[in-house]
């Protein structure tokens, strides 16, 4: 188990090279140096407490080039506040790759009604201009397609022949857990069925445009928000997983306000 803390009090003429003595000991596994309202902050990761107790303590005492540093503890108020602005760092180090994530991935349309299908998906494709939009025209097709590749999110209708829309939001939970569905229908009275979907969204048929792309582009970042989070650091999935949590209850309440506005 690691253990971290963090270094304030840097003079000025300490220089984030200076700090190249740290990544040497053995006992640290990474030291990121960086720049607070404060002044220069180092946030250090020991392997274990007790090596990371005695490193601060030496720093605390003779520090880097005869100047004494503190050591601030990541439970304190102000070692909550210092994880907070390295998180803050990693999240921006990472935000071009998920830019290129959401610009770039694919959108699903499902449903069973040619029509219907065609008028959806040119709906779509004239909102998201720069997204790349695919139909199926039922759930079993779609879920054969989404196990030969991965959409950034996927709208369904929830009234068809064979995969209904409500199974097709739990068959892609076991295959594409980062895909997020968002189911459409003209029928008001499921609303209390889509609620207890696990659908990211809903809306009724006939589509609003504004508000159905919008809704897309939402479980797009979710999406990205999700793989992101594969191979992100600690502090920065939990930064991320709280997103994810704040993006999903937002559009759970802002499709229950369209579904009754539309009425």
């Amino acid at each position: 188990m690691s253990f971290t803390f963090f270094l304030t009090d840097i003079p000025p003429s300490v220089t984030e090279a200076a700090f190249g003595e740290i990544f040497a000991r053995d006992a640290v596994i990474s030291a990121s140096y960086a720049q607070s309202a404060a002044g220069p902050v180092v946030m250090v990761e020991v392997r274990n407490p007790g090596a990371a107790v005695q490193l601060a303590a030496e720093l605390e005492c003779v520090g880097l080039d005869g100047t004494g540093l503190t050591a601030v503890g990541r439970e304190t108020a102000l070692g909550e506040q210092l994880t907070s602005l390295f998180a803050a760092i990693r999240r921006r180090q990472i935000h071009p790759v998920r830019q290129h994530i959401r610009s770039s991935g694919c959108l699903l349309v499902v449903d069973d009604d040619p029509d219907s299908l065609d008028e959806v998906h040119a709906l779509v494709s004239a909102g998201l201009p720069h997204a790349c939009v695919h139909a199926a025209s039922s759930g079993d097709a779609a879920l054969r397609l989404n196990q030969i590749r991965e959409f950034a999110a996927i709208l369904s209708d929830v009234q068809m022949c064979g995969l209904s829309g409500l199974s097709l939001v739990q068959a892609i939970r076991q295959i594409r857990p980062h895909t997020p569905v968002v189911l459409m229908t003209g029928r008001p009275d499921l609303l209390s069925l889509l609620i207890d979907s696990g659908a990211f969204g809903f809306m009724r048929k006939p589509l609003d445009r504004t508000h159905g792309c919008k809704v897309l582009a939402h479980a797009g970042r979710f999406h990205a928000l999700s793989k992101a989070m594969v191979h992100a650091p600690d502090d920065v999935v939990d930064s991320d997983r709280a997103e994810l949590v704040r993006l999903a209850l937002f559009e759970r309440e802002e499709s229950e306000r369209q579904w009754h506005r539309a009425r």
